[in-house]
């Protein structure tokens, strides 16, 4: 979903929220490029991300741009090491009934 914002010098802006939906699109092509192999020693390629650009480009109707999608993957990245060390640390735990 694209947001039009001011800046404080009153011109236009757009930023991108990124929806559930978007960000299932997103990953599903990078589990496609790690599956076809165009991820090396942990990287993807950049064969790998212009096609993560062009299949979300075309499936989400947004001019996407290599590093709009290479931020957003450091993004999701970040909140999972953040969960992923809540969940981790001594003394604190999920209980599922509860």
């Amino acid at each position: 979903m694209v947001k039009k914002n001011k800046s404080s010098d009153g011109k236009a802006s757009t930023s991108l929220r990124w929806t559930l939906h978007m960000d299932k699109v997103f990953l599903d092509a990078l589990i496609a490029e790690d599956i076809n192999g165009n991820r090396v020693d942990g990287q993807f390629t950049s064969k790998a991300y212009e096609n993560v650009v062009k299949e979300c480009t075309e499936k989400l109707n947004h001019p996407f741009t290599k590093e709009h999608l290479k931020n957003r993957l450091k993004m999701i990245k970040s909140n999972f090491n953040d969960v992923y060390d809540l969940l981790n640390d001594s003394g604190w735990g999920w209980n599922e009934e509860t």
